[in-house]
């Protein structure tokens, strides 16, 4: 594939992404108006259109606006701050990417392309592999120092291709000045624009990725820093803490069990305990419903229940529910609350699973210790695991990812259903409110993709990137 070719599929891919997170929408175009404007130059009418792209999706009833709102509002600040007038303090907008001096790559075929790009979130890189490779993996590799192995998905005639966002922690932990790479198992690296790597100024970094061992992954699998061991036990320790109140809630309130699933599961029954290095901590609950409208009704109110009983409920931007916390806890340290329904022969779930299973896989539960603390699993585990993991599921895999985990359109378009919408959540809220006339429970009820993403201090110590 020729360089043209590879800008132009990556372009293609960007617009791709666009569409599937924006879509044809009154907001979208006016940030599409932005976002043209902004590469024209015309910074002071950019900003005009970020602003009402915002102000279009306060009131829209789509549920994309979850994805996109802090995309455009970084977007709108960032113009702010180029303009000269910033309004709010945020260190990406210092950072630059570059290409680096000297002769271009080899004329030779390239194994692949990616691009990069600062997002609100931190650094995001994509690409595609042109050139077939055993694995379809790719190594992101910043000063000699491994950030992540990434599997790359694959989607009928397009190439093999990857998205990984560094986050602004990871950010951080990088020097003033380095180099980016991406370069298959075997060392052979991808393009960027006829290079093999760019140069990141990242003023704010201080340079502690330098300390790190290079043959060891930095981020985990979602672009985040990687917990030390002394962290991830504490965390471990916090969710099962909030797993016995909130099972203790659900079953005194609702009269139905709390359940380990996926990878929380899997490391259980598998393994007695965790999985190494994991960081979350998934559970559900099997619902009285089996239409997805009514499934996510249904979970509404328990999340009224819960908010009034005192957890922290949040949302993601997908409008996911639900994640679930106490208010002692950081963002960080939740549980992935998943209901569960069953309609046509199989189990649905988020995130993405349609599932080989029936109610009585689940249900009675059976109850075995983690780490000690008494925790309930489905009743016949393995129907789960092997289902959603396959057959080897008894194997552990390091690099498992279910970003490539290929989901019929007829079950995303069945999971979609359950998800909410910005209005959905504004009818929560004036449920809490009347409920709660003090206000106290609305505040434990945080819809993470339309919460303000400055100042990111609040944000922070509110929600979980």
């Amino acid at each position: 594939m020729s360089p043209l070719s590879a800008t132009l599929l990556l372009r293609l891919m960007a617009l791709a992404r666009f569409a599937l997170n924006e879509g044809c929408t009154y907001p979208s175009l006016w940030y599409m108006a932005g976002r043209a404007l902004e590469r024209l130059g015309g910074l002071g009418a950019a900003a005009s259109a970020y602003g009402r792209a915002l102000k279009a999706a306060e009131t829209s009833g789509n549920r994309r606006m979850f994805r996109v709102r802090q995309k455009w509002q970084f977007r709108r600040e960032h113009v702010f701050h180029q303009l000269g007038r910033a309004r709010v303090h945020d260190p990406l907008f210092a950072c630059r990417i570059a290409l680096p001096a000297g002769p271009r790559a080899p004329a030779r075929p390239a194994p692949g392309h990616f691009t990069a790009e600062w997002s609100y979130r931190g650094l995001m890189i994509y690409g595609v592999l042109t050139r077939p490779t055993t694995d379809r993996c790719v190594r992101v590799v910043v000063d000699g120092r491994l950030m992540r192995e990434v599997t790359c998905a694959t989607m009928g005639p397009v190439p093999p291709y990857f998205q990984i966002t560094l986050s602004r922690a990871a950010i951080g932990r990088l020097p003033p000045t380095a180099t980016l790479r991406v370069e298959t198992g075997d060392g052979d690296a991808l393009r960027v624009k006829g290079r093999t790597e760019v140069l990141l100024h990242v003023p704010h970094g201080n340079g502690a990725l330098r300390s790190s061992r290079p043959e060891q992954p930095f981020v985990d699998k979602k672009g985040f820093l990687i917990s030390t061991d002394e962290s991830l036990e504490q965390r471990q320790r916090a969710f099962l803490e909030i797993y016995t109140a909130a099972r203790r809630f659900f079953e005194q309130e609702f009269d139905r069990p709390l359940l380990l699933l996926y990878g929380t599961l899997l490391g259980v029954h598998r393994q007695g305990d965790f999985i190494p290095g994991d960081d979350d901590f998934d559970v559900g609950y099997v619902s009285s419903e089996c239409q997805p409208e009514a499934v996510k009704q249904e979970a509404m109110r328990i999340v009224q229940r819960l908010v009034l009983g005192g957890f922290v409920v949040s949302f993601n931007r997908s409008g996911r529910l639900f994640r679930l916390r106490r208010p002692q806890d950081p963002p960080h340290v939740h549980l992935d609350v998943h209901p569960t329904w069953f309609r046509d022969g199989w189990a649905w779930l988020h995130p993405k699973a349609r599932l080989a299973c029936s109610r009585e896989d689940f249900l009675p539960a059976r109850a075995t210790r983690l780490q000690g603390v008494e925790v309930l699993l489905p009743r016949t585990p393995e129907a789960f695991l092997s289902t959603y993991y396959g057959p080897n599921w008894r194997t552990p895999d390091p690099t498992y990812s279910n970003a490539a985990r290929k989901v019929p359109r007829e079950v995303r378009r069945e999971l979609k259903r359950a998800l909410v919408t910005p209005r959905d959540v504004a009818s929560l809220k004036r449920a809490c409110l009347d409920a709660d006339p003090g206000a106290a429970a609305l505040s434990r009820l945080i819809p993470i993709g339309t919460y303000s993403l400055y100042p990111l201090e609040d944000y922070d110590a509110r929600c979980d990137w």
